[in-house]
């Protein structure tokens, strides 16, 4: 028997994924990125994204893979999600004090 609030939900199915945090990881790093896409990466715990970051690392540093995203002109490097916030917050910084020196407005 069906919980009552079960028999008519007020959302689609998909809405409540976000109620939940993941801790799993597949063994197929295609599953995972699926589910980091489907629920975002703050409901998959900090572990797995550690794995899940470790093997797109890994993958995009392959050779074929790696002349594949640079002649796409992409800059391959790994890192952490740490790093990649590091490395945003000091890229803000930089550009904001161009920004004021130039005496950039906004319109």
């Amino acid at each position: 028997m069906l919980r009552a609030e079960l028999k008519h939900p007020k959302q689609l199915p998909g809405a409540y994924l976000q109620r939940f945090t993941y801790d799993t990881v597949g063994h197929d790093a295609a599953i995972n990125r699926n589910l980091v896409r489907q629920v975002g990466p703050d409901r998959v715990l900090r572990a797995c994204v550690g794995r899940l970051n470790g093997e797109i690392v890994r993958d995009a540093n392959l050779p074929d893979v790696r002349a594949q995203l640079q002649a796409q002109g992409y800059v391959i490097f790994g890192s952490s999600p740490e790093q990649l916030t590091e490395a945003i917050g000091d890229a803000l910084t930089r550009m904001g004090g161009i920004i004021g020196e130039a005496n950039i407005k906004v319109k």
